[in-house]
């Protein structure tokens, strides 16, 4: 098995996690292996990219479910949403760049 390219830490177990495994929380942005979020590799394996890009932790949900329903809290949510959605791009960007890095890296010595 061909393995990608390591992220950062499993935010539950502490743990190196790569994009393989690696399930990103679309509330709160932090990575998990989806064995620490309670899913079975078949179900993993099973998800498309783009519910993949959707997923978000049942406590994520509940918490901002939690502050939707507190009207002073609302505008909170709306520029948690917008800031979220800014670091995604930011992230991938980053991502992208250190994988040619290392790419050039790599074929460096050839």
């Amino acid at each position: 098995r061909t393995y990608g390219v390591l992220i950062m830490l499993c935010n539950s177990c502490n743990e190196d996690i790569i994009d393989d495994d690696a399930l990103n929380c679309l509330i709160c942005n932090e990575f998990y292996h989806f064995n620490c979020m309670a899913m079975t590799e078949v179900n993993f394996r099973k998800m498309s990219k783009a519910n993949r890009l959707k997923w978000s932790r049942v406590k994520c949900k509940i918490d901002l479910n939690t502050i939707s329903q507190s009207p002073r809290k609302n505008s909170q949510k709306k520029n948690f949403v917008a800031n979220n959605f800014t670091a995604d791009y930011n992230l991938k960007d980053l991502t992208d760049s250190v994988n040619f890095m290392s790419n050039k890296f790599d074929n460096l010595g050839e």
